[in-house]
């Protein structure tokens, strides 16, 4: 119990300590205000011997010092109102871009990096993806060294480009097969399902399988007819909504909260098709989606470990 109870007051000291940084150009303006009040009605002040003219007085101050003291206290108040205004109208304008940003994603990307995501499983492709969560978590730079770091092989990017060359038909055909699933009455018959793709595998394709294919394909015109191209459309719109999203013109949070799972599970799926484009540290291609992806997963990893936390403390209160 003291144990829990110091944990909740360190928590909330450290969310204290954040939400005064976070606040601070407040907080001084806050304190400019009042400084200024305190110069104007209490430091000494001396008066003229002789007056010029006639003055009013309220609480001792004249009328012309009391309006100069006004303006010099409404500037600041004005300042922080069109500041405030101004963030408003910012935050806004990201949570729409965002909304929008999420609808988009729903609409056009989550089918389709399912259906990538249902290609690559069931191809021998598979073989080739990441399978393990400590590899998963190895995931930050996006490139060949670090392929050969993770799989501990140095020849991997190679043998795995040298095999997606030779097996780009059959990637194809499991993806039409996916498609003619989806689109027929295949869709609620997994052993039709795996009976073709058994036979995509190998190499023992039937030109009835064949007319099935073509049948998937048809049937989906608003999709390229080879995988690589739907994989490439995919990657390339998802660099165009990650440069939106790391760039602040959306709120990052507001998206987090719509789309994380999906959009780290299908970069997962997609990571050596990005890395070996990407032959060095500098030169890289999808840097946004890089961006962004390390980002959610640092967010994911602090949420998951909070989650687990709390788990372990429920469980002690009841054990």
């Amino acid at each position: 119990m003291l144990l829990d109870l110091l944990d909740e007051i360190k928590q909330y000291l450290i969310d204290l300590i954040k939400w005064i940084i976070k606040k601070g150009r407040y907080i001084l303006l806050a304190l400019i205000i009042l400084i200024g009040i305190i110069l104007i009605f209490y430091l000494p002040r001396r008066e003229p011997e002789k007056v010029e003219s006639q003055e009013l007085y309220v609480f001792g101050v004249s009328i012309s010092n009391l309006a100069s003291g006004i303006t010099i206290i409404t500037i600041p108040i004005t300042a922080i109102w069109a500041l405030y205004q101004y963030k408003k109208s910012v935050k806004n304008r990201q949570q729409e871009r965002a909304s929008n940003i999420a609808k988009e994603f729903a609409e056009n990307l989550v089918e389709k990096l399912s259906i990538i995501e249902k290609a690559y499983i069931n191809s021998d492709f598979s073989k080739f993806m990441l399978a393990k969560e400590e590899s998963v978590n190895k995931i930050k730079y996006f490139n060949r060294d670090e392929i050969r770091n993770i799989f501990q092989k140095d020849s991997y990017p190679d043998d795995y480009i040298k095999y997606r060359k030779a097996n780009k038909k059959q990637l194809d055909d499991i993806y039409h097969l996916v498609l003619y699933c989806k689109n027929s009455e295949y869709d609620n018959s997994p052993n039709k399902f795996d009976d073709i793709k058994k036979r995509i595998l190998e190499n023992k394709i039937t030109s009835k399988d064949r007319k099935c294919l073509k049948e998937g394909i048809k049937k989906s015109k608003d999709l390229p007819y080879h995988f690589l191209e739907l994989e490439s459309n995919v990657l390339n719109k998802l660099e165009y909504i990650c440069m939106e999203i790391y760039s602040k013109s959306a709120d990052s949070d507001y998206i987090y909260q719509s789309l994380h799972q999906m959009f780290l599970k299908g970069i997962r799926t997609l990571y050596l098709e990005i890395s070996i484009t990407n032959k060095d540290y500098v030169d890289k291609l999808y840097i946004n989606i890089i961006r962004v992806y390390n980002l959610w997963q640092k967010k994911y990893l602090k949420e998951k470990k909070r989650e687990e936390k709390r788990k372990r403390k429920s469980n002690d209160r009841f054990n």
